[in-house]
């Protein structure tokens, strides 16, 4: 076996590399690596350690949308009635939202408007505080930033100390929303609000695969972070419910205000023939049976729209049940046990890796760095 000690130059210099010579030099020079992985190692432990610590709660809903359909002969009905009237009935009666547009309704301004002013209990605080006054606050920081904090700050901390000063807290104002008075559809959002939604857009993930829909919600208190989850869930439940049923539900309110007018009318050709009839009892002359047959003729025909209008309400309602979209639980939600940021092992593991990279890379500069110096220093012959 060659001698350990075995220079550089030696090493490359023969006809043959022996690879134990090349492990020999850099054993010979392990400190470096040692002293690198321990160093990057050290850096992991800190970024482990003042990382964050965030929750990951998920639900999995299935879908059970009913069947398009619509209601049938609402334009016949209209026309019967004596109405007439551009609106017409689209394909199906009812909207259509595909899986692909939940992420787009969770992003929506007027969606996460709403949501910010939900009130949750986070830990270590003292009352229910809304996610737009909680994301508003400071951020808890680590020790190594508090504590450069509280030096940077060491005079005005002495001062606190024996009471010539008073801390200041941080005062968040609350949540209004501002609309354009000559435009009241147009909002007029503030930098808060914009920050507060930029922090629930990336808290907030949506993914779907068939009929089975998954929610995750990510927050730095595990509590919260599944009730929100449920939040979440029954919030977008509730609009593509209200987005899928909406031109059923005003087919059906314009069904309902026409089936009052008619019964109106009904009762009135009804009450108006029965006076007629108690009037003329007895032998009638012929303009009062032609009276009468009007009258009779009257009375029909608005029995028979009144009756229509009737079965078509009825009609109406059951397809808004029908067309109403269900959801059951497929995966429910629970309190999340780990915490899903920071991963150690994960930030161990990579922090060891980089500091062998970096211990190797500094083992090769200083081998090209010996070998340099001692072709410089050969004798010459």
């Amino acid at each position: 076996m060659r001698n350990k000690k075995i220079t550089v130059k030696e090493t490359f210099s023969g006809d043959e590399i022996a690879l134990l010579d090349i492990f020999w030099l850099f054993y010979n020079r392990k400190i470096y690596l040692a002293a690198s992985i321990v160093l990057f190692l050290i850096i992991g432990v800190i970024v482990a350690s003042t990382t964050p610590v965030e929750y990951e709660a998920t639900v999995e809903i299935l879908s059970e949308g009913g069947d398009d359909g619509s209601v049938g002969g609402l334009s016949d009905l209209i026309g019967l009635a004596g109405v007439r009237t551009n609106r017409r009935s689209s394909d199906g009666g009812s909207g259509s939202l595909g899986s692909d547009m939940y992420p787009q309704i969770l992003k929506s301004t007027p969606f996460l408007l709403e949501l910010m002013d939900e009130e949750f209990q986070f830990k270590k605080k003292k009352k229910s505080v809304s996610l737009y006054e909680f994301f508003l606050q400071p951020a808890p920081k680590h020790f190594f930033a508090e504590a450069a904090d509280y030096l940077k700050d060491l005079p005005l901390n002495i001062k606190i100390l024996f009471g010539f000063a008073k801390s200041k807290g941080q005062v968040i104002p609350k949540h209004v929303r501002k609309k354009m008075e000559d435009y009241p559809s147009v909002l007029i959002l503030s930098g808060d609000e914009k920050k507060v939604m930029t922090q629930l857009k990336k808290r907030i993930g949506i993914a779907s695969e068939g009929r089975i829909i998954g929610l995750t919600v990510t927050m730095p208190d595990k509590n919260v972070a599944a009730q929100l989850n449920t939040v979440v869930i029954e919030k977008l439940i509730t609009y593509l419910s209200k987005y899928k049923t909406e031109k059923l539900r005003l087919d059906l309110e314009f069904i309902r205000e026409r089936k009052i007018e008619a019964e109106i009318k009904y009762l009135k050709a009804q009450k108006e023939l029965a006076i007629f009839r108690d009037s003329n009892q007895g032998r009638m002359t012929k303009l009062a049976e032609s009276k009468e047959q009007y009258l009779n003729f009257e009375y029909t025909l608005a029995f028979n729209i009144y009756n229509t209008l009737s079965n078509q309400l009825e009609q109406a309602e059951i397809q808004v049940k029908k067309e109403t979209p269900l959801f059951s639980e497929f995966e429910p939600v629970s309190i999340p046990s780990n915490p899903s940021e920071p991963i150690v092992s994960k930030i161990i593991i990579l922090y060891t890796a980089m500091g062998a990279a970096v211990g190797f890379f500094i083992q090769v500069l200083m081998l090209l760095v010996a070998y340099f110096k001692e072709l410089r220093i050969t004798p010459i012959d």
